[in-house]
């Protein structure tokens, strides 16, 4: 929920601005390694749960710059190895190191030239600037959710965009996959909770949520 933003506000503000203003950063849902769902978005299509066609939906996603923000960030080596899409007629696959590979299969030059800006130069620039941690020491605490089916993957039956597709599924919030989730105890949170069955956007309703920041505001 805005986490990527407040990392990148944190390193627009800097140290002296945030030890005088922030108290503590509780991050919820926040998929700090991207999202596979980004890529079945911008590729065969998705419709985000809305009563349209998926391929209705595919124009908007391949011009929306958070869609390319939330392509898996990171590579193999931190993301992970999985296929994140296969083209089931010649068995081609793709990864997260050959992100920028996939997007040049799209005979669309604004797309490329908007996905390769976001893969090269989104969070993965800042990411490395800290190494994949925090820009500077602040109290993080990190606040999830997870058993939901979320999108891990997606095969296409050949090289159009337009051929059927079908979508692999792990474990998440329905919208991140866990290992984005939980990336948070790696970039430097002092504490991390996962507040049980609940979808990227229904925790930010629940009991759970509630409980576990009210401390962080009203103490």
């Amino acid at each position: 929920m805005g986490g990527l933003m407040f990392y990148k506000f944190l390193d627009y503000v800097g140290k002296e601005f945030a030890d005088k203003y922030i108290d503590n950063w509780v991050a919820m849902s926040t998929p700090f390694l991207g999202s596979v769902k980004s890529i079945a978005a911008a590729f065969p299509g998705n419709n985000l749960g809305l009563p349209v066609r998926a391929s209705k939906i595919r124009p908007f996603a391949r011009r929306t710059e958070t869609v390319a923000l939330l392509f898996p960030i990171g590579g193999t080596k931190i993301f992970g190895e999985q296929t994140l899409m296969k083209i089931k007629s010649t068995g081609k696959t793709y990864n997260a190191d050959e992100l920028e590979e996939l997007i040049k299969t799209l005979d669309d030059p604004l797309f490329q030239e908007n996905y390769l800006h976001g893969v090269q130069h989104g969070m993965k620039d800042l990411y490395e600037k800290y190494n994949y941690k925090l820009p500077f020491p602040i109290k993080m605490h990190c606040l999830i959710s997870s058993g939901h089916e979320s999108i891990d993957g997606v095969e296409m039956e050949n090289e159009s965009y337009d051929s059927d597709s079908k979508l692999l599924y792990s474990d998440g919030d329905g919208t991140v996959n866990l290992n984005s989730l939980e990336f948070c105890q790696n970039i430097g949170a002092e504490t991390f909770e996962n507040l049980g069955k609940y979808t990227h956007t229904g925790i930010l309703d629940s009991k759970a949520s509630y409980k576990a920041v009210y401390p962080f505001v009203c103490n």
